[in-house]
């Protein structure tokens, strides 16, 4: 006898704008895909969310075109098209439909479909979270890859567990976790980016964070 499996209830509200409010299943999620926008009125076709539909799936996106966040989750009920962020907050994030008309660049194009694979955990932040260690786990990415990544842009997996892909160490680098994933490009500048103890950022020599590891 097959059994039928039950939706989701991501419990999204839908007035005239999708409102995912803090304590439901995506609202972290949500958040962690909005920390890829663009933030520059220059780009405005970069500064929102883009929805498709695959089958069952939809894949959210959104990239400042130096790293890409992406969100694959099933049955749920969003239309596909281009939103903009209305309200993004630690209590809610509200999108509704961008009233600027364009097409979404190709994202497909920089999702790679790279060979080398290795895990990583990156230390969260705040309690229970280590500043050192995650500069130790940068550290460790560094000299696995020869590649120089953005701590900036690897602030945001922090907490998670990932796995890991990449080709060359100029090439991006792609960090999967369930239905999170990030394509981050390396910095061109042998430099990386530490975490002080205040949590202000301070540019360092290549030798000394790989040193560190």
């Amino acid at each position: 006898m097959k059994t039928v499996k039950e939706k989701q209830d991501y419990r999204i509200e839908k007035i005239n704008a999708i409102s995912i409010k803090k304590g439901t299943p995506l609202f972290d999620s949500i958040r962690w895909l909005t920390e890829a926008v663009y933030t520059d009125d220059t780009r405005y076709f970069m500064k929102g969310v883009h929805v498709e539909k695959e089958g069952l799936k939809t894949i959210l996106i959104s990239t400042d075109g130096r790293r890409l966040h992406k969100l694959e989750i099933e049955d749920l009920d969003i239309d596909a098209g281009e939103y903009q962020i209305d309200t993004n907050n630690n209590q809610v994030v509200i999108l509704s439909t961008a009233k600027e008309k364009y097409e979404y660049p190709n994202w497909r194009k920089v999702v790679p479909n790279n060979k080398k694979h290795f895990k990583v955990s990156l230390a969260a932040k705040g309690k229970g979270g280590n500043d050192a260690d995650f500069s130790i786990n940068v550290a460790q990415i560094i000299k696995t890859t020869g590649a120089c990544l953005n701590q900036c842009f690897l602030n945001p997996l922090r907490g998670n567990d990932w796995k890991v892909s990449f080709e060359t160490a100029n090439g991006a680098f792609v960090f999967t976790n369930g239905i999170m994933q990030a394509v981050i490009m390396p910095v061109k500048e042998v430099e990386a980016l530490e975490v002080t103890e205040d949590a202000i950022y301070k540019i360092i020599p290549f030798e000394k964070i790989t040193a560190a590891a």
